[in-house]
């Protein structure tokens, strides 16, 4: 017999400025769990099953305090962050999209029925907040819009790259004790490790931007120029292709929306089917070396090119109804580009009737509004 306990959680403290609140929900819906996810099931402490009722608890407990909240407290918007599919795509998408080189046909249909099943607990979770919704449309003429925003979806791994140990092997990173410290990329290097007197560009964290160690001047500007180039023209030996897609200084990453005092001194984006920092899955790149394949496939998302195949896509989704909202719409990209991140919370202001927050750098997704015409034949 195995026994297996859920997450610990607190009991109250987790309503903000309302101590009565928490005691209150928890007495109704349950214990709140902050943290459901597939972790318990890639561990191997439990199987598929039990984790998915973990994730279906948890996400109905939020349509169950939603409902609450929104139609018998008074509330005027709730939103949650449910990470059921994430935790799926990084598991289980290499073995369902044959774009994978770790795909396998004779698993395929095993693995997609993994994916129908948690897809089947979203639409439970769904169906609830819809059906209040309608309850309260009808019975207090309330005006009701419920939405899912996803802020990336997922690609599986074709080739992966190391971008510290690019770094290394190009001579911007000097390590004290050499190459052991990037072999594998963990996104992260102790900065002990690091000789900074000869040391000339660097990355702080995990992601997509390049500190250059050096202050303005032409110093720094020559080892931008270098550095540009080299990410530039790297170039994956086995498959011909290039690595990064794209490289900017950042007076220029603002095309691709970064900037400000966090935004480092160079950016970049890696190409179609290349991807970093996942490296506790992939365990290594076969053969060594800065670019190859993963030991371990896996899917991912993150700083590489928006890439869509027709089965799996990493753009994020935004989907919305209810009152002044236009039904059956789908915005044709093509034509009027993608909604951007940064529209979200604007958008959902204007439904709402509010200012956006100051803050806010957004546009208003006016295409998706009744009466509202964006597409002109010329």
């Amino acid at each position: 017999m195995k026994l297996y306990r859920t997450q610990v959680t607190f009991a109250d403290g987790f309503t903000y400025g309302n101590e009565e609140l928490a005691r209150e929900l928890v007495e109704r819906f349950g214990p709140y769990q902050e943290h459901a996810s597939m972790t318990p099931y890639t561990s191997g402490m439990v199987d598929y099953d039990t984790a998915l009722e973990e994730c279906e608890y948890q996400g109905l407990w939020f349509a169950d305090v939603a409902n609450y909240l929104l139609h018998e407290k008074g509330c005027a918007y709730f939103t949650c962050h449910w990470h059921l599919y994430d935790y799926i795509n990084h598991i289980h998408l290499d073995g369902a999209d044959p774009a994978c080189p770790g795909y396998k046909a004779e698993n395929a249909d095993e693995v997609l029925d993994l994916f129908r099943r948690a897809y089947q607990v979203g639409d439970r979770v769904l169906a609830r907040l819809w059906q209040a919704a309608d309850q309260a449309a009808e019975q207090k003429g309330d005006e009701v819009c419920v939405g899912i925003v996803a802020d990336h979806g997922a690609y599986p791994d074709i080739r992966i790259a190391n971008i510290r140990k690019f770094l290394y092997d190009q001579g911007f990173l000097v390590l004290k004790h050499g190459p052991g410290a990037v072999a594998e990329d963990q996104d992260r290097i102790d900065p002990a490790e690091i000789d900074w007197e000869k040391t000339t560009a660097y990355m702080k964290r995990r992601g997509f931007d390049i500190t250059i160690n050096a202050e303005p001047g032409p110093e720094f500007d020559a080892i931008e120029r270098k550095l540009l180039t080299a990410l530039r023209t790297w170039v994956d030996e086995e498959t011909g292709q290039t690595v990064v897609a794209i490289a900017l200084p950042k007076r220029d990453a603002y095309l691709l929306g970064q900037w400000g005092d966090q935004c480092g001194d160079v950016i970049f984006a890696w190409d179609h089917g290349y991807v970093s920092g996942y490296y506790t899955q992939w365990l290594s790149i076969v053969g060594g070396g800065n670019v190859g394949s993963p030991e371990v496939y896996g899917a991912h998302h993150g700083g590489f090119l928006p890439t869509d195949n027709g089965f799996s896509s990493s753009f994020g989704s935004l989907l919305l109804a209810g009152p002044g909202l236009k039904q059956g719409y789908s915005r044709p990209p093509e034509r009027l580009g993608y909604i951007h991140a940064a529209d979200v919370a604007p958008t959902v202001c204007h439904i709402l009737g509010v200012e956006p927050p100051a803050q806010s750098q957004g546009a208003v997704a006016r295409d998706l509004l009744d009466g509202w015409e964006m597409v002109r034949s010329r």
